[in-house]
C-alpha cells in the first residue's frame, strides 16, 4: 500500500547569472521567460475481485511566455504563455488484468492541445520591503494536463466502474488518472528572486515535484492494493529582452 502522507514539494534553487557585472536592475525588465521540463507517473492497483490495474505515463513540457513584463512597484500582474511556441509530448499505457487474461489494454500519446485550451500563466508581485518578487503561480500546462492526442485511444478508466471487458473506451489519460483518480498537484510553480538579477542576461530557476502518495479514491472504493508515484523536475529561465 502507498504511502499515506500527501506529495511534498521540494524545492531547490538554482539562480545563475550570465552577465557578468550586472547593474542594478531597472523600473521595469521585458523577459522571454520558458518554463521546461519532465515527469512520470505510475500507477498499480488491485481490486478486491483480482483486477489489476497497471498505469505508467512519462511526459514533456515546454511553456513559453515571449515576452513578460516585471515591473518594481506592481502586484497580482498575470502574464500569458504563447501555445503556439510552447509543446508538449509523452506516451502512456493502460492495461487491467484478471485471471492472467487481459481484460483492458491501451496506449496513446501526450501533445500540443487543439484550439481554444486555457492558456498557462505566470502570476507575480512585487515587495518594495525586501525588493523581491515573488512568483505564487506558474501554471505550466494548458488546463492543468496533458491532452491525449489520440482520439480513439482506450485508457482502462472505464474498468473501474463496472468491471466489464466490453466497457466503453475512455480518451483522456490525464484527466481520469493522474487527475481524477490519483489527485495529484497541479504541475505548477513557487519562487522568490530579487529585482536586481533581472538586469542580468539570463535567470534559472530549478523547481521538482518528487514523491508517493495515498490515491484519493483508494480511500472509498474496494481495492488490494494501491500505490503510485508522481514526479517532476524542469527549470524556468528568464531571458532579458529589454
Amino acid at each position: 500500500m502507498g504511502l499515506r502522507s500527501p506529495i511534498k514539494a521540494v524545492v531547490a534553487v538554482l539562480v545563475s547569472s550570465l552577465l557578468v557585472g550586472a547593474t542594478a536592475s531597472a523600473a521595469t525588465a521585458r523577459s522571454k521567460v520558458v518554463f521546461r521540463g519532465a515527469g512520470s507517473y505510475v500507477l498499480r492497483y488491485t481490486k478486491t475481485n483480482g483486477e489489476a490495474f497497471r498505469l505508467s505515463a512519462t511526459f514533456a513540457f515546454r511553456t513559453v511566455i515571449p515576452n513578460a513584463s516585471f515591473t518594481e512597484g506592481r502586484a497580482g500582474v498575470r502574464e500569458l504563455a504563447s501555445l503556439r511556441a510552447s509543446g508538449y509530448s509523452g506516451s502512456w499505457s493502460a492495461s487491467v488484468i484478471q485471471g492472467g487474461a487481459s481484460r483492458c489494454h491501451g496506449t496513446g500519446r501526450f501533445g500540443d492541445p487543439g484550439h481554444g485550451a486555457a492558456v498557462p500563466a505566470l502570476v507575480y508581485s512585487w515587495s518594495s520591503n525586501s525588493g523581491v518578487f515573488s512568483v505564487d503561480s506558474f501554471n505550466g500546462l494548458p488546463g492543468d494536463r496533458m491532452v491525449t492526442t489520440d482520439r480513439h485511444a482506450n485508457d482502462c478508466s472505464a474498468q473501474l466502474a463496472t468491471g466489464s471487458a466490453g466497457s466503453s473506451a475512455s480518451s483522456d489519460f490525464w484527466l481520469d488518472w493522474v487527475e481524477g483518480f490519483s489527485r495529484t498537484p497541479r504541475l505548477r510553480t513557487r519562487f522568490h528572486f530579487p529585482g536586481s538579477l533581472l538586469s542580468s542576461a539570463t535567470v534559472t530557476e530549478s523547481v521538482s515535484t518528487i514523491g508517493s502518495s495515498f490515491p484519493g479514491a483508494c480511500r472509498s472504493m474496494s481495492f488490494k492494493t494501491c500505490t503510485q508515484s508522481y514526479k517532476w523536475n524542469g527549470a524556468v529561465q528568464f531571458t532579458r529582452e529589454g
